[in-house]
């Protein structure tokens, strides 16, 4: 599993505010570290907004397939969550954050829809039995 937070950085160019490009850099850079010590199989966390997002991906790790799962989750579900993971202003924005991504059309993209009512470890069961990673 990669963690996709670590382009959170407290700066950013004015042409490129969600650091994108340090993005993509960063995932390809790990995605060869990984492939040149013969691991195949990439798990990528990520909340995908835009297209560009997944295409980001794409360029980031060629060769690949990929496969994008859209959890449904309710807005109180969601709310759950969100209290218990974060604090302060950024449940806020977060919560704001998952209505834009609710609305962003994404959902129509995925390769398959996932029921994310249920607890973390179900979910992750149900993609990796999916996937066909499991033994």
């Amino acid at each position: 599993m990669v963690d996709a937070e670590l382009v959170y950085l407290s700066t950013a160019p004015a042409d490129d505010p969600h650091n994108e490009a340090i993005a993509e850099q960063g995932l390809a850079a790990v995605y060869r570290v990984y492939h040149d010590a013969g691991i195949r199989r990439l798990l990528l966390p990520r909340v995908l907004l835009y297209p560009r997002q997944l295409e980001l991906v794409a360029r980031a790790v060629p060769d690949s397939t990929l496969t994008t799962a859209w959890l449904d989750v309710s807005d109180s579900v969601l709310a759950q969550r969100l209290d218990a993971r974060e604090s302060g202003d950024s449940v806020r924005s977060h919560v704001d954050r998952a209505r834009a991504v609710k609305e962003s059309g994404m959902r129509e993209l995925a390769d398959l829809r996932v029921d994310g009512e249920r607890e973390p470890q179900q979910i992750a069961a149900d993609l990796l039995t999916h996937l066909q990673w499991l033994p």
